[in-house]
């Protein structure tokens, strides 16, 4: 069974809502995460199939609404 979730988009005014600043994020990362375990993570990209995103940990909440994830501009973009 595969899950499916969200992921909120990693502007400059939510990592700034979080306390992390845009110059610590690795420009190549697809995806941060505070979450230490997503290595089954898996990015659809278009009709194509499926890559291995990269991954940067960072500090997000964890164990609340709040996202625990998500997705770079460069992911965006270079996912189309």
């Amino acid at each position: 069974m595969t899950d499916f979730a969200p992921l909120y988009v990693a502007t400059p005014e939510l990592l700034a809502h979080y306390g992390i600043k845009v110059s610590d994020v690795d420009p190549t990362a697809d995806v941060l995460s505070s979450e230490p375990n997503v290595t089954e993570l898996q990015l659809i990209a278009g009709r194509d199939g499926t890559r291995q995103p990269k991954i940067q940990t960072v500090a997000l909440p964890r164990y609340t609404s709040d996202p625990n994830s998500l997705i770079t501009m460069h992911a965006i973009e270079s996912l189309g």
